[in-house]
């Protein structure tokens, strides 16, 4: 009842309504914010419209529909449909698509709309009954009264779903995850109110009234889904340890999932917990009070932390922040030391301020202390020169072994001068390996020197994310030789919707967070600053929380068993002029119902974490500085992204991997277009070929060594070498891979086909067997449906996630990740392919039917008046 009297205390004082009054001017507006869509190949379309319309003359809707071809019978029609789905008004117009934009308008009277939320809907079909897509128009209809109304109806509706949850015996927590999510948008509701900005509020008022009705069928239909109803493990009742590449409480694996932000996080830790979280950041600053202002700080939220369930992290300043006076004065200090006495004194230091967290290192619920520790680069000085020198010294016999290998002609080693913009590549080679060697001194001599410090505290070393970055090689970062010397690896990385193929950007996040696991995988992986969804996103999108809810298994499915989502709390709300993720609730319930499914279903997501790659793709450093990695690095990527398709498990496979013997355990080899590869290594993959190992590879054959000079010999064609014509794309290296299969050197599995047996790009697919039982993950990235047929005699089982009996084929939705227990015999039905197809013919929003005009041209732009929908159609 407390949250229902803040709510109407805030509408009703007076002080809000007279906001919202001010801001509405009446009865007369309507706000309109952006909403979900789905799109074909063959055209899209935009809609323009404001954040806010008057009702007193009528609303027009302009868009255009681009198309790759001409279509003489294309419609788009508008339709306006209630919360439940139910079509209101409606309109079509008949249009000629041109190649290129066609436009059309729709004019719109929204005077006698009563008061709600609404959805319209434009729909293009490119020809009657065929291809189409469509987009979507949130509406918020409130006067102020009316708005003032549904927030007390639905605080009254919270309250009563708090309450009955507080009855029941069992945990629930999906459902409870829920109902604190609604809780909290209705008091935001009341806020937003009072800032005036009306179309969030109304955003959240709709989605605390959606979510009550989600929850009270969720409690409704129990029976049918137990695995909604299964307690998440306690990160608390025992230390949480790393342990072969993952996080552990005790004996049961566990996923940290909570939010990153700053000083003010303490007090949302037991709201984050009652979201069913169990991790949190603090980003510690440099200037914030004494240490022992800071240590009575960090303590208080260590006790709040441990009171809520929850593990916290603690991460320091990067340490650039401090690292600039020490930059400035280099060339003036002379410690004898050799160059890298600079960077790990800096960073010593910096470290050192930090010394009295080490006091708190037996606090439980510390779980651990993130340090940015990469030396920035160092500027070009004289010492910097002579450090590169005694490396020239210590690789060639003499001058005239450098001048062949460089193709120079100085007189004297001490003509060598540090030149970034030189384009001979073997100098590139060698300035670039010295300033990596230098890099993994500082910190192979930091971390010995950390662990004192911090009095032994787990350690988690942030490594960038932009490994395929062209160029990214002249950082002075080599992650195979870093990862391994702390305690677990921390990385950033921003998730996107937008991409031009799939509806969440792939393939770059999940082969970043492959190629850590690949480097160390008995480090366990963390995002620290997990971005979901930008501060300028559409507030209601339908598919938000689908695409935050995929992307959050997807990379648990690469391997990460840590993530902390950013932008929680803006660090200067003044200058804020976004949303935080606190103000989505929607994408906060994606993110949230993945921490639970995850938590849930842990033991089977650290078996595929840990299942053994039968794919290895070549990781090449000598490539990656060729050229500043082009054109190796984008066809690593294409590669990754086409075995992603494949059903088959990928990882990348080093030089230094490859000459210890891992190859060893690959039964299929790519080489992206790698021009430089290092002798050892060639050595290595020559051996792996002649044993009968099955290479993939481009038709260029790797010709040069490491230091770029051209090699008199190649790898061996044989029987069991695959090679791509034509251009390295995704999809040829998917064909490739599925030759190897077709050659017997895979093992056949379960996996998504096509109805003639080919794989599907888009549709990811991974198998385990766990226990004794056979395991599928497959989610469908495309943006749009896609009928999947399943490989193998086993057509269904049951879906761990969500709680549902699959049969394939099976019509599979975008963003809608399945783990699926297998069944253990076949249980296929010959109707199912016709039912599936018909079910593809009958999908909604797809399929309109005929609709008269309701007005000729207007200007020269097709129009039609949207009008109430008949009760005979």
């Amino acid at each position: 009842m407390l949250l229902r009297s803040l709510i109407l205390c805030v509408l009703v004082a007076g002080v809000g309504l007279a906001a919202y009054a001010e801001a509405v001017g009446g009865h007369d507006r309507l706000w309109v914010a952006p909403g979900a869509s789905r799109s074909v190949p063959e055209a899209e379309i935009t809609v323009e419209a404001e954040d806010a319309y008057s009702t007193e003359s009528p609303i027009v809707f302009t868009g255009e529909v681009t198309a790759r071809t001409i279509y003489e019978t294309g419609q788009v029609r508008f339709e306006l449909l209630d919360d439940s789905g139910q079509t209101l008004e409606e309109g079509l117009l008949w249009l000629e698509l041109r190649r290129g934009r066609s436009p059309f308008r729709f004019r719109w009277d929204a005077r006698d709309l009563p008061e709600g939320v609404y959805t319209a809907r434009l729909t293009y079909l490119l020809y009657p009954g065929g291809l189409g897509g469509w987009k979507e128009l949130t509406v918020y209809r409130y006067s102020a009264e009316g708005l003032a109304a549904a927030a007390k109806e639905a605080a009254a509706d919270v309250d009563a779903l708090v309450e009955r949850l507080r009855e029941r015996e069992d945990s629930a927590p999906y459902a409870r995850m829920r109902a604190a999510l609604a809780q909290d948008a209705v008091q935001r509701a009341a806020q937003r109110i009072e800032a005036g900005d009306i179309a969030h509020a109304a955003y959240l008022v709709d989605y605390a009234r959606r979510t009550v009705r989600s929850t009270r069928s969720l409690l409704v239909f129990a029976r049918n889904t137990p695995e909604y109803f299964e307690s998440p493990p306690s990160v608390t009742d025992a230390p949480v340890r790393s342990r072969n590449g993952g996080f552990y409480a005790g004996d049961r694996p566990v996923f940290l999932a909570g939010v990153s932000g700053g000083s003010d996080l303490a007090g949302d830790l037991p709201l984050l917990a009652r979201y069913g979280l169990n991790y949190a950041i603090l980003s510690l600053k440099p200037d914030e009070g004494s240490p022992g202002d800071r240590a009575t700080a960090i303590q208080t939220l260590a006790d709040k932390g441990h009171d809520a369930g929850m593990q916290v992290s603690l991460r320091l300043p990067p340490f650039d922040d401090s690292a600039q006076p020490a930059l400035a004065s280099w060339e003036e200090e002379d410690s004898g030391e050799g160059v890298g006495a600079f960077e790990f004194e800096a960073v010593r230091a910096h470290l050192a301020e930090w010394s009295f967290l080490g006091a708190l290192a037996d606090k439980r619920a510390i779980h651990s202390i993130v340090i940015d520790a990469i030396p920035p680069h160092a500027p070009v000085s004289e010492r910097l020169r002579q450090g590169f020198l005694e490396y020239v010294k210590s690789t060639y016999e003499d001058r005239h072994e450098m001048n062949w290998i460089w193709q120079t002609r100085y007189a004297g080693f001490d003509e060598v001068d540090i030149d970034w913009d030189s384009h001979r590549t073997v100098y590139q080679y060698d300035l670039q390996g010295y300033y990596q060697q230098q890099v993994y001194d500082v910190l192979a001599r930091l971390e010995p020197e950390a662990r004192r410090l911090l009095d032994g505290a787990p350690l988690q070393l942030r490594l960038p994310a932009d490994a395929f970055e062209e160029g990214e090689a002249r950082s002075g970062i080599d992650r195979e030789s870093l990862s391994a010397l702390f305690d677990a690896i921390a990385v950033e990385w921003a998730n996107s919707p937008r991409d031009p193929y799939y509806a969440m950007a792939f393939p770059r996040s999940a082969a970043v967070y492959t190629l850590l696991r690949s480097f160390a995988p008995r480090q366990p992986l963390v995002n620290v600053a997990h971005q979901f969804v930008e501060p300028e996103a559409p507030l209601r999108n339908l598919s938000i929380r689908d695409y935050v809810h995929t992307a959050l298994w997807e990379a648990a499915m690469h391997g990460v068993s840590g993530s902390a989502a950013a932008v929680w709390k803006p660090e200067d709300p003044a200058t804020f002029t976004g949303y935080s993720l606190r103000d989505r609730p929607d994408a906060m319930e994606g993110y949230a119902t993945a921490a639970l499914d995850i938590n849930r279903l842990a033991p089977l997501v650290r078996a595929f974490q840990q299942d053994s790659p039968e794919v290895g793709i070549l990781w090449s450093m000598p490539s990656k500085i060729y050229g500043d990695g082009d054109p190796y690095l984008a066809s690593a990527l294409e590669a990754f992204e086409g075995i992603a398709f494949s059903g088959y498990n990928a990882r990348f496979v080093s030089e230094q991997q490859c000459v210890l013997g891992a190859l060893d355990d690959i039964a299929v080899l790519v080489i992206p277009h790698a021009l430089a590869v290092s002798n050892d290594a060639f050595e290595a993959i020559e051996e792996y070929v002649a044993d009968g190992g099955m290479l993939i590879r481009t038709g260029t054959l790797i010709p040069y060594d490491a230091r770029g000079r051209s090699r008199t010999d190649v790898i061996s064609a044989t029987r069991q070498t695959v090679v791509l014509r034509g251009h390295d794309k995704s999809t040829n290296y998917l064909h490739a891979v599925d030759g190897a299969y077709a050659a017997d050197h895979l093992p056949p599995i379960p996996r998504a086909i096509n109805r003639y047996g080919y794989p599907l790009e888009g549709v990811r697919t991974r198998y385990v067997e766990h226990h004794g039982n056979g395991y599928l993950y497959i989610v469908n990235l495309r943006k749009e449906p896609v009928v999947s047929h399943l490989y193998g005699a086993r057509q269904g089982g049951r879906d761990l996630i969500r709680g549902r009996d699959m049969r394939f084929p099976a019509l599979l939705e975008p963003l809608d990740p399945m783990l699926i227990r297998l069944d253990s015999e076949l249980r296929h039905d010959p109707e199912d392919s016709d039912a599936v197809a018909e079910l593809w013919e009958q999908e909604p929003g797809l399929v309109g039917r005929p609709i008269q005009n309701g007005a000729a041209a207007w200007d020269e732009t097709p129009t039609a008046v949207v009008r109430p929908r008949s009760g005979d159609d």
